[in-house]
């Protein structure tokens, strides 16, 4: 006897779910990229280093002692590559249904693995420019790194539990690259050392 399967549609909630990433990135995006421009720009005055007069992005003290111009480089070009990772991951969450047997199939997973990323993001230059104009404190600006990371971690392996394929693993890894090894291992290293 030969059994047909039917395929169901996804549920509202299961729908619903693959958009919780897409929902929580909505207002973090925006505040990250103000948080950036206001300290590592010199977007606000209040901000502004006078050690920084005239550096740039690439020149900035805020590389947390890493000083050679071509490992700057470098860097910001696996930030370019992080940029792409997470817009495909982002797409890729929110068109694909809903997947099961994953913690990325638990909405509450989703918001708070994105949470941590996105806060620990937007932290991140507020909390170094704290340690580099008022106490000098290490820890602060490592920390929100750590919790960008361990946000970035959950979501690589939730990805990596539902065997997404190449292209979501490509870019989660893309992101992870940046965010867990680079900033979270090397700023924070380099940043504790000096």
């Amino acid at each position: 006897m030969h059994t047909r399967r039917v395929r169901r549609e996804p549920t509202l909630t299961a729908r619903a779910m693959s958009y919780v990433p897409l929902l929580v990135s909505a207002p973090m995006a925006p505040a990250l990229a103000l948080s950036y421009w206001a300290v590592l720009f010199g977007g606000v005055e209040r901000f502004r280093l006078t050690e920084d007069a005239g550096a740039g992005y690439l020149t900035s003290g805020y590389w947390g002692g890493i000083a050679d111009p071509t490992t700057i480089r470098v860097l910001v070009a696996f930030q370019g590559l992080m940029l792409v990772g997470i817009a495909y991951w982002l797409y890729w969450i929110a068109t694909t249904p809903a997947p099961t047997g994953s913690l990325l199939a638990k909405p509450s997973f989703l918001a708070l693995s994105f949470l941590a990323f996105w806060l620990g993001s937007i932290a991140w230059p507020l909390a170094t420019w704290h340690a580099r104009a008022v106490d000098g404190s290490r820890w602060p600006p490592v920390l929100s790194l750590w919790l960008a990371a361990a946000g970035v971690l959950a979501l690589v392996v939730g990805t990596f539990q539902i065997d997404a394929g190449p292209l979501p693993s490509l870019a989660i890894l893309l992101v992870a690259n940046v965010v867990v090894l680079v900033d979270g291992v090397g700023w924070s290293a380099a940043f504790l050392a000096r």
